[in-house]
This record gives structure tokens, C-alpha cells and sequence, in this order.
């Protein structure tokens, strides 16, 4: 892993997702981290809670003048969920973060993790293309980019699907399928679903370098190929000695909205737009020993 110059330190708000954790687990003593105020997650509970309820209880947390950057990674991601619920996910997904928008100074720079959720036909897309989402979980990702992209000095980075340890050990795509396989709970995976697929170590990294740039607007994180969920799912229980029976489904018969054949692509061409590997290769080195923690 090439070295990041992190002497200013980046103000990290929500690592509950694999991408927020892999952050913390990669960067945790370069970066000011929070969790959310109801994450229950047994690795967080040392770290200081971050309320965004009310602009009081977020100065009495983050302090009066925050300067410098913000990444944020706080977000519901449960499609179903956000469905059942629609007014708590806005108010999760995309009040919560104004709220933090609103008490920041001028000049401070903010980053904020989106998700291909925003689209919603099968094909490629890069950052110019329009946005379709086709869930409430999508619509407040692209209500939430919008209000972001009002400010200056402020950057969008659309990820796909990050594959990574999780704070619980129980969610996340890896995660996920170690512990329903090892409780023997049943797996359905969705055929025609396929989405840019990243170690969620090799993702924290790019994300990292990104805030540290004077990039702004939106960017795609490219892969180096998107991936079926059967295949993704048969490669991670391959790779972590793991074997059981599972259930193809398909899109239309999922009880919520389900994406399909999500790819991102990206037009810049720079050092930064690189599409990251694949997970076919060797994982990242934080997690090559994954396959012995999963049996353990």
C-alpha cells in the first residue's frame, strides 16, 4: 500500500458500513472517527458518538468550528427497510447529514461516500450520466448528493460493492455469508444482479487519496470488472474454505427493489480514476488471512 500523507488529520463521521470500517481499521490513527449515536457494533464502542439529532448536540460533539475535512460514511443502506420506512431513512440518509452541512465553516472541505444505488437500468455509467434510482434507499442517496454538491470544495464518490470484514461480523456481503452458512440460516443470491465489485481495503485507500486532492463534483470508483452475485458469492466461500447450499433467485421475485446489472465506469483519466483490481487476485494484504478468521 502506497503511504498517505495524513498529518492533517481527516474528521471520519460513521464507520459502521464495510467502507467507514475499512477506513478505520486502515487509517484509524489518522483520522478523527466517529460512530453513529445507535451503532451497537462490540469494535465500536470505544470510539465517541457523533449525534446529529440537533445542530446542538452536533457542536457539543464536533465542536464549534469544524474546519479542515469531513468524510462521511453514514448511511442506512437496508433497501427493504428504507421501503418499510421512508420518512426514518430521509431523515438518516439526508436531513441528518444538512444538519452536519450546516455547522460546518465555509471553507471546509467535505466528502461524501455515495453508491450505484443512484441507477437503476442494466449498463455501464460514469459520472455524466443521469440518475435513475429505483428504490427509497436510492432517492435518498441522490437527494443527499444534491444537497452535498451545493457547497464548495465538495466531492461525491460513487462506490459499488465493497467486499471486506464488517464491525458485527455479520453483515457485508463476506460477513454475511460466513455467518448464515455457519448457523446454517438459508441463502438466496440474485442471478441477475452484478455490480463493480472492490476490496473494501483497496476502496478506503482510493477514497483516502481522493479527500486528500482538490478533486470535486462526482467520481466513480471503476472496478476492474463487475461481478454476478452467484459467482462473487462462490469465489468468497471458496477463498474462506466455506461450503453449503444456496438459492438462485432472481430480481422480480424479491419483495423490494432489487438493482440489477450495475457497472461504473468513470471519464477521467487521471492517476485517481484507475479502476481498482478485482477480488479474483490476491486480497489486499489487512485481509489475505480472512480464510483462517472464518473458520476460526
Amino acid at each position: 500500500m502506497r503511504h498517505l500523507d495524513l498529518s492533517h488529520r481527516i474528521l471520519l463521521c460513521g464507520v459502521s458500513s464495510i467502507t467507514g470500517y475499512a477506513l478505520l481499521r486502515g487509517y484509524g490513527g489518522k483520522l478523527r472517527a466517529f460512530r453513529s449515536s445507535y451503532s451497537r457494533q462490540a469494535g465500536l464502542r470505544n470510539l465517541p458518538e457523533f449525534c446529529l439529532e440537533t445542530p446542538t448536540l452536533i457542536r457539543r460533539t464536533l465542536g464549534e468550528n469544524i474546519t479542515g475535512t469531513v468524510l462521511y460514511t453514514h448511511a442506512v443502506c437496508d433497501v427493504p427497510k428504507c421501503e418499510e420506512n421512508p420518512a426514518w431513512a430521509r431523515e438518516v440518509n439526508v436531513t441528518q447529514m444538512t444538519r452536519l452541512l450546516d455547522e460546518l465553516s465555509p471553507g471546509c472541505r467535505f466528502v461524501y461516500l455515495s453508491s450505484d444505488h443512484v441507477f437503476s437500468g442494466d449498463g455501464a455509467y460514469t459520472e455524466g450520466d443521469p440518475v435513475s434510482p429505483l428504490s427509497e434507499y436510492g432517492r435518498t442517496r441522490v437527494e443527499a448528493e444534491r444537497v452535498v454538491l451545493t457547497r464548495e470544495n465538495t466531492l461525491v464518490v460513487r462506490v459499488g460493492l465493497p467486499i471486506g470484514p464488517s464491525p458485527d461480523g455479520r453483515t457485508g456481503h463476506m460477513d454475511w455469508l460466513r455467518h448464515r452458512l455457519r448457523s446454517g440460516l438459508p441463502i438466496t443470491l440474485v442471478r441477475d444482479e452484478s455490480r463493480s465489485v472492490v476490496w473494501s481495503e483497496d476502496l478506503a485507500e482510493r477514497i483516502l487519496l481522493l479527500a486528500r486532492s482538490t478533486v470535486t463534483g462526482i467520481r466513480h470508483i471503476a472496478a476492474a470488472a463487475h461481478v454476478a452475485r452467484p459467482l462473487l458469492a462462490r469465489h468468497l466461500m471458496k477463498s474462506m474454505g466455506l461450503d453449503g447450499e444456496v438459492r438462485i433467485s432472481c430480481r422480480k421475485e424479491q419483495p423490494a427493489p432489487h438493482i440489477g446489472r450495475i457497472e461504473l465506469k468513470t471519464r477521467h483519466t487521471d492517476e485517481l480514476a484507475r479502476p481498482l483490481p478485482g477480488i479474483f487476485g490476491r486480497p489486499p494484504k489487512g485481509i489475505r488471512s480472512f480464510r483462517a478468521t472464518c473458520r476460526a
